[in-house]
C-alpha cells in the first residue's frame, strides 16, 4: 500500500472516531416563507383591530350626540386658584415682581400710618432731609411714671 492510501485511511479512522452520535444539530435553515406570512398575518390584525377600536369610539360618540346632553369628558371644569401662599412656579419672575414693587415704593411717597402720621418718602429725598436736619438726638428712657430713668436703673439689677 501506498503513503497515500495509509494516510486517507488515517484520516478516514480519524473522522470516524471524531463523530460523536450524541451531538445534533439543526439540518435545514429558518423556513422564511413562515416568517413572512406570520407577519403578513400581524399587520392585517393590527389594521383589523385599529379599525374595529376606531369605529367603537365613532358609535359611542353617535349614541351620546343622540342623547343630546354635554359631551362626557374626564377634564374638569377649570377651578378657581387657592387662596394666597402658594407654591412658586416661576420663582425668577417673582423675584422681579417683588423688586419692582419695592423699587417703587422705596421711589414714592406715601401712608405707612395715617392715624400716626407715618409716611415714606423718596430715599434720596429722605437722605437730602438727614443732611439737613442732622441726626435726631436720642431720648432718654422713661419709667413708667414718665420720669427718666437713673443710670443705676437703666443697668437693672445684680450689675
Amino acid at each position: 500500500m501506498s503513503e497515500t492510501a495509509r494516510a486517507s485511511e488515517t484520516a478516514k479512522d480519524d473522522a470516524r472516531a471524531a463523530l460523536n452520535e450524541s451531538v445534533a444539530y439543526e439540518p435545514k435553515d429558518v423556513n422564511a416563507r413562515a416568517i413572512f406570512w406570520i407577519g403578513v398575518v400581524m399587520i392585517i390584525a393590527a389594521v383589523v383591530i385599529h379599525t374595529v377600536v376606531w369605529w367603537l369610539f365613532d358609535a359611542f360618540d353617535r349614541r351620546e350626540a343622540r342623547k343630546g346632553g354635554p359631551p362626557a369628558t374626564l377634564v374638569r371644569a377649570p377651578q378657581p386658584a387657592p387662596p394666597e401662599t402658594r407654591l412658586q412656579t416661576d420663582a425668577p419672575a417673582d423675584l422681579e415682581e417683588l423688586r419692582a414693587a419695592k423699587e417703587r415704593e422705596l421711589e414714592s411717597y406715601g401712608w405707612v400710618d395715617r392715624e400716626k402720621g407715618v409716611v415714606h418718602i423718596p430715599v434720596e429725598q429722605a437722605m437730602t432731609i438727614l443732611v439737613r436736619r442732622g441726626l435726631p438726638k436720642a431720648q432718654p428712657p422713661t419709667n413708667e411714671n414718665g420720669a427718666a430713668k437713673t443710670n443705676a436703673q437703666q443697668q437693672g439689677p445684680n450689675r
